[in-house]
């Protein structure tokens, strides 16, 4: 298969399938935010701390999960700079919790979001 595309790479769980561009980006988040870090062996440092935080009391969890999203995305993710970062408890889930990352492609003027439960 050959494309087009800035960016891209395999669709996670869509064999055969490509996301490419913001699609691919955003795979990329959900990623790097729902891999604990410390538990790639080739990378240890790679992915978050966001399930350190998911016991604390919401209003309690929500700066150090803002903060961690940040610190995660900007070591693994230099594509981008986050402009915003929402928590929310997942309404068809209570024990997750929905974080809404707001980005742009460095360079780019263009907003973006992606969704990430953990």
């Amino acid at each position: 298969m050959i494309t087009e595309a800035a960016f891209w790479s395999p669709q996670i769980a869509e064999i055969g399938q490509i996301v490419e561009d913001a699609q691919e980006v955003n795979q990329t988040i959900g990623i790097i935010l729902q891999t604990p870090r410390g538990t790639d062996p080739h990378r240890p440092t790679f992915g978050s701390t966001l399930h350190n935080y998911l016991d604390y009391p919401i209003d309690r969890a929500k700066p150090h999960l803002i903060r961690e999203t940040v610190r995660a995305l900007r070591e693994w993710e230099p594509r981008i700079t986050v402009e915003k970062v929402t928590i929310m408890l997942a309404s068809f889930e209570p024990q997750q919790v929905r974080i809404q990352v707001q980005w742009k492609l460095v360079g780019d003027t263009t907003f973006r979001t992606a969704e990430v439960l953990v």
